[in-house]
């Protein structure tokens, strides 16, 4: 009996100790939480109905594809890497998540106006430019390594913040596809 209980505390104690490191790691990485997007959640339904009653409701996150589309395909990133030895490319899909606010709602309002047309055109020009300056400048032993590739997420996620004039407009990127050739 005493050694099942000692096998089920050390059990336990290394469960812990693993989902911290875990947390750690994310934290570390730039990444939520599942503590943290718990809490979020619950301060976000706290507002929510503080100001139910007030025009404003809480902005919401949406998905979005990062991507230019031809006819019916859909063409992601495909960019050289900066190697001197060897012609490499990569190629990426991404998508963003964007917490809706006014900054932003150009891009993710299903019936835009003719204005919200033109701004996200010129937004999906820059923001393709500057993801192909971003993700060239990596060797392609840089992009087999995770974490360029969670730098690189960040990276993204800074400049498109910031040619949307809101630290806050672009909450991740996710990678959808990512090819090294």
């Amino acid at each position: 009996m005493r050694q099942l209980l000692i096998y089920t505390l050390g059990l336990v104690i290394c469960t812990v100790v693993a989902i911290l490191l875990t947390f750690d790691r994310m934290e570390r990485n730039h990444q939520e939480t599942p503590v943290k997007k718990f809490l979020a959640s619950r301060q976000q339904d706290k507002l929510a109905s503080k100001s139910s009653s007030e025009p404003n409701p809480v902005p919401t996150r949406k998905i979005i594809d990062f991507n230019r589309s031809f006819g019916t395909a859909f063409e992601g990133i495909r960019v050289n890497t900066a190697d001197s030895d060897a012609t490499r490319f990569v190629e990426v899909h991404l998508q963003l998540i964007l917490l809706r606010n006014s900054r932003n709602a150009f891009l993710v309002d299903e019936a835009p106006t003719d204005n919200q047309k033109r701004l996200r055109e010129i937004f999906w020009a820059a923001a393709w430019d500057k993801a192909i300056e971003i993700i060239g400048e990596k060797t392609a032993f840089e992009l087999q390594q995770e974490a360029i590739k969670l730098e690189l997420k960040e990276s993204l996620k800074e400049e498109l913040n910031r040619l949307l004039s809101d630290s806050e407009s672009v909450q991740d990127v996710i990678y959808k596809d990512f090819k090294l050739q």
